[in-house]
């Protein structure tokens, strides 16, 4: 007990949370403080270096955790209660909408899920990076195509869509369904797994930090890299759901390229690290990403 106290505290001063005070360092007193030096006015100085306005930049600030979380939970309130209405009062005029509903669900609940499963499980490492927003353009752009072809396809082109009609049969979107709720499991129980071994970002420290463990239990014991199953098969089984044939295709492509070439740069930083022990692990385990062992 005595033990594990200890490394929280050890990885607390090597992480300091977002809500933790900045380091105070003592300093030698002016034995004749300048009116502008005086309590008061030092107060006010913090203050001004404390406010930021929030959701301008992704600053690692409370008030901007509090309205990121505010905006996301209106998003996820707005559509489920939207999705409730289109069942309970209309389901045969506005059948566009239902999927979008629980799409923006599904990408709502992941990114919740991203920062409230760091908060809880890591949380010297939380902050407002930890809900994924700032993935970069090319990230929304891919979501903002994603949603402009289902729209497109539904709106215009009628019920065979690109030629391809199999993708809108309800057992392939319901299977889609199923895949995109397996593969966010499957992340958050990475996680919640790893807990305080879990980073977002590769570690290129040339030395392996004190907290850095090699897990190999739990979902780790069936998955070699379970995060990276879960959002690969996350992504998929949305395209599936909305059966879109060309953003299916192309987040696939992009997707594997991406997670082959992080695989393949994180795993020598984990053999410098963990020597024979994670290379005997990689013998016994796949990704079940296609074609990625």
């Amino acid at each position: 007990m005595v033990a594990a106290v200890t490394e929280d505290l050890q990885a607390f001063r090597r992480h300091r949370p977002m809500w933790a005070d900045g380091e105070q360092t003592p300093e030698t007193p002016d034995p004749s403080p300048s009116p502008s030096s005086s309590p008061h006015h030092q107060h006010e100085h913090e203050q001004e270096e404390r406010i930021s306005w929030p959701l301008i930049s992704f600053e690692n600030t409370i008030q901007n955790v509090c309205c990121i979380s505010f905006l996301l939970g209106l998003f996820f309130a707005s559509n489920l209660l939207s999705l409730l209405f289109f069942f309970l009062y209309s389901p045969a005029k506005q059948a566009l909408w239902p999927p979008l509903n629980i799409y923006a669900i599904l990408l709502i609940l992941f990114h919740l899920l991203e920062f409230l499963t760091t908060a809880i499980f890591n949380p010297s490492r939380v902050s407002v990076d930890s809900f994924l927003l700032n993935n970069g353009a090319s990230y929304w752009y891919a979501q903002m195509m994603s949603i402009t072809e289902y729209v497109v396809r539904e709106r215009y082109l009628g019920k065979d869509g690109w030629g391809l009609g199999i993708l809108k049969d309800d057992r392939v979107r319901l299977g889609g369904l199923l895949v995109t709720m397996v593969g966010q499991g499957i992340r958050t129980m990475a996680m919640i797994t790893a807990a305080r071994s879990f980073n977002h970002r590769v570690s290129t420290d040339p030395k392996k930090q004190e907290d850095h463990r090699l897990v190999t239990h739990g979902v780790y014991r069936l998955l070699r890299h379970p995060s990276y199953f879960g959002f690969f098969w996350w992504s998929i089984g949305i395209q599936l759901f909305l059966a879109n044939p060309c953003s299916l295709v192309l987040f696939s492509f992009v997707l594997w390229s991406f997670f082959k070439a992080r695989i393949q740069n994180e795993e020598l930083h984990l053999i410098k690290f963990f020597g024979k022990a994670y290379v005997d692990y990689r013998s016994t385990t796949s990704t079940y990403i296609p074609f990625i062992r």
